[in-house]
């Protein structure tokens, strides 16, 4: 049985996988965040009427969390915290206060 209803319970071996709905779970994270040239950038396409509470792996062994609420971006935790500086926010987002 799979973990999120959306990747169904379709597919030869394993759930998600791209041939069987896994590509939606791809879509998700990288509208939450995005990794170009040593830099994350988060929410760079998630819709301000979405709440999210999210944790992802970014790359050079580093996560990313977050929580999304009424269209504000309340907290942001990257681990490690030297990875902190490489953080960039999407189009109209920032840190709510």
């Amino acid at each position: 049985m799979c973990r999120f209803p959306l990747y169904g319970h379709e597919g030869p071996y394993s759930c998600p996988d791209f041939d069987h709905f896994g590509s939606g779970s791809t879509a998700l994270q990288r509208m939450l965040i995005q990794e170009e040239k040593g830099k994350i950038i988060v929410l760079p396409a998630w819709p301000k009427k979405w709440d999210v509470n999210f944790k992802l792996q970014a790359e050079n062994n580093t996560t990313v969390e977050g929580i999304v609420k009424d269209g504000k971006l309340t907290n942001i935790k990257v681990t490690p915290k030297s990875r902190l500086k490489d953080l960039e926010f999407g189009e109209g987002w920032s840190l709510a206060k």
